[in-house]
């Protein structure tokens, strides 16, 4: 499993806390929740979250969490419509290390 660092639990283009309601609240970007790698961890074994691999293609080529999706931040219109695209309800952990 590749290391997480620094994660952020988003939903869509949004924060939400996963046990909150089904409407995520937008969240300014120093209040995201950060999610330890234990948390991180537990949520991939109990299939919990979707992992989003936020770097580069290339990089996510050459190893990433299994099951990850990529969407590179970089490509950011790209990565704004694919992010929307994610079930607002689900957990998602994106990750870039």
């Amino acid at each position: 499993m590749t290391a997480i660092c620094a994660c952020t639990t988003l939903t869509g283009s949004q924060a939400t806390n996963p046990a909150s309601s089904s409407t995520p609240t937008p969240v300014p970007l120093f209040d995201i929740p950060r999610v330890s790698v234990q948390e991180a961890k537990l949520a991939y074994d109990n299939h919990a979250a979707v992992f989003v691999d936020v770097r580069a293609q290339s990089a996510y080529e050459e190893g990433h969490i299994a099951n990850a999706l990529s969407i590179p931040l970089t490509e950011f219109t790209e990565y704004t419509v694919r992010v929307k695209k994610l079930d607002p309800k689900q957990w998602i952990i994106p990750y870039c290390t």
